[in-house]
C-alpha cells in the first residue's frame, strides 16, 4: 500500500484553500494510508478531524519560534505532497533546507503544490521533487515540456461537483447576488461589500456565505448590518457545498482564493476582492484573461460600488467573463493531477 503525506499550511489568518484541495487530492487517490504534517492553527486541525483524517504531526504556528522537523528513524513514506506555498508566513523560506530537505530523505518521492513559477519556492532545485505543480494562471506564459511540471489552470483541483458542467445562463439584468468571502474573512471584506450594495437602489437578492471560522464579532456586525439592509437578505451558515449558491447567482463577489476557480468553472461572473498585495497581482492576471474583474485588497468604498455597478449593468461583459472562464477552467483538473501523481 502506498503512504502519503500531506504537508499542508493552513491557518484562520493564511487560510485553508489548499488543505481543502489537499483532502480533494485524498478523495481520488486510490490508497488508504493517508496522514497530514500540518503547519497551522487548531482550526486546520478540526477540519482533518470533521474529515476523520489522520494528523501525524501538527504545528502550532501561533506558538512557532523556527522550523525543525525530526522524525523517528522507521518513519518512511512512497509519497510527501507539500502545498505551503505562501510568502507571507514568516518562516517560507526556512522551508527548503528545514522542512522539504530533511523529509526528503524520508520517502521515495517529493511533490510540491507552488503557486508562482516565476518566484518558486525551491526555484533551480530540481534534485529536491520529483513532480511540480503550479495550478494557476502565471503571470507570463510558460512553455513547459517536462512531464513533471504541470502548469495552469487545467490543473485547478477542484471537487468532481466541478467537472463537466452545462453552459452557465447569464442573465441580462442581475437580480441575484452571492457574497463569500472564505472561512475566516480576515480583512472583513463581507462587511465592505454589504455596505457598498446598501446604497444601490435596484432591489437585489441577496445571499452572504458565512465562513466557518468568521470572528464572533464579524458574525455579530453582520447580523446587525442585516437588519436594516435595504435588500433581501439570507445568511447562509455551516454550509459545506457552495455550487448550489453559485449557480443560483447572477453575480458573484469573493475574496480571493481558491474560490474565484471554482466560480470560473461555474461560469459566474464575478468580482474578486484581493487579499493582499500577491493575490491582487494574481487576480490581474485572471482579469486579463477576462475571467474576472479584480477589486485591489485596499479598494475604498466608492470604488467598490463603481465596480459593483459596472458589471451589472454591462450584459455582454459578463457573458464574456462566463464564457471564457468555462472554457478555461473545466473543472477536470483534479483528476489530471492525481493521474500524474499516481504514475510516479
Amino acid at each position: 500500500m502506498t503512504k502519503y503525506l500531506f504537508v499542508v499550511l493552513a491557518s484562520s489568518e493564511l487560510g485553508f484553500g489548499h488543505l481543502n484541495r489537499c483532502i480533494n487530492l485524498t478523495k481520488k487517490i486510490k490508497t488508504r494510508s493517508i496522514s497530514f504534517f500540518i503547519i497551522g492553527d487548531i482550526k486546520a486541525e478540526k477540519i482533518l478531524r470533521d474529515q476523520q483524517i489522520k494528523c501525524f504531526k501538527f504545528l502550532n504556528i501561533k506558538k512557532l519560534k523556527n522550523i525543525n522537523v525530526k522524525f523517528k528513524d522507521d518513519i518512511f513514506f512512497d509519497k510527501v505532497i507539500f502545498d505551503i506555498s505562501n510568502p507571507n508566513f514568516k518562516f517560507y523560506r526556512d522551508f527548503e533546507k528545514k522542512l522539504i530537505s530533511p523529509i526528503r530523505i524520508r520517502s521515495n518521492h517529493i511533490i510540491i503544490i507552488d503557486s508562482d513559477y516565476q518566484n518558486q519556492l525551491i526555484k533551480n532545485r530540481t534534485a529536491l521533487y520529483d513532480m511540480l505543480i503550479i495550478p494557476y494562471f502565471q503571470k507570463r506564459e510558460i512553455k513547459n515540456k517536462k512531464k513533471n511540471i504541470l502548469i495552469g489552470s487545467k490543473y485547478a483541483m477542484l471537487e468532481k461537483r466541478y467537472s463537466y458542467l452545462k453552459k452557465s445562463i447569464i442573465s441580462k439584468n442581475v437580480e441575484k447576488v452571492l457574497l463569500s468571502c472564505g472561512g475566516a474573512d480576515p480583512n472583513q471584506d463581507t462587511l465592505k461589500v454589504l455596505m457598498a450594495l446598501n446604497s444601490f437602489n435596484k432591489k437585489l437578492k441577496v445571499k452572504v456565505i458565512i465562513g466557518p471560522f468568521f470572528s464572533k464579532k464579524l458574525i455579530s456586525n453582520i447580523k446587525i448590518l442585516s437588519k436594516s439592509f435595504a435588500h433581501s437578505i439570507s445568511l447562509i451558515e455551516n454550509e459545506t457545498n457552495l455550487k448550489k449558491y453559485f449557480t443560483w447567482c447572477d453575480l458573484a463577489i469573493t475574496s480571493s482564493g481558491l474560490t474565484k476557480y471554482e466560480l470560473a468553472a461555474c461560469g459566474v461572473p464575478s468580482i474578486s476582492i484581493a487579499l493582499d498585495y500577491q493575490s491582487e497581482e494574481f487576480n490581474k492576471v485572471m482579469q486579463r484573461k477576462n475571467i474576472l474583474v479584480n477589486a485591489n485588497y485596499d479598494i475604498s468604498l466608492v470604488k467598490l460600488k463603481y465596480l459593483i455597478n459596472n458589471l451589472m449593468i454591462n450584459y455582454k461583459k459578463r457573458l464574456n467573463i462566463s464564457r471564457t472562464a468555462q472554457k478555461l477552467v473545466d473543472g477536470n483538473g483534479l483528476q489530471r493531477v492525481v493521474n500524474a501523481i499516481e504514475k510516479l
